[in-house]
């Protein structure tokens, strides 16, 4: 179904259930043509309610709603980090937020919003 990635990769690591939206992981696979990548390590993409409140996210949080996805960048070039940011941002993912290891690309409604996680 889709080129780069599947379901499992993005399932709830607590309770395996997997409400990822369809629209995320296409536009994702968009993404990995863009940076011409095969795949991207998933840290992180859907979460039930629990292992929110275990990992001590906020409620409301768009993993929550399979809206988003973090990705290990960890092993990634400075440039090629660059990259997936500002084709992130062309292609219309709504919330972008970054740290040292982890890129989160969500596809929220409303205004599109970048962070530095600290």
């Amino acid at each position: 179904m889709w080129k780069h990635f599947n379901l499992d990769m993005f399932a709830c690591p607590c309770c395996r259930n997997n409400l990822i939206s369809e629209k995320l992981i296409l536009k994702l696979d968009s993404l990995c043509d863009a940076l011409h990548t095969p795949s991207f390590k998933i840290k992180s993409g859907y979460r039930c309610i629990y292992q929110n409140n275990v990992i001590g996210n906020q409620a409301g949080a768009y993993h929550v709603d399979g809206l988003a996805a973090d990705i290990d960048w960890s092993e990634w070039p400075n440039a090629l980090r660059y990259k997936l940011v500002s084709k992130a941002m062309c292609m219309g993912f709504r919330g972008i937020g970054i740290d040292g290891d982890t890129a989160h690309l969500d596809i929220r409604r409303g205004t599109q919003i970048f962070w530095v996680y600290k």
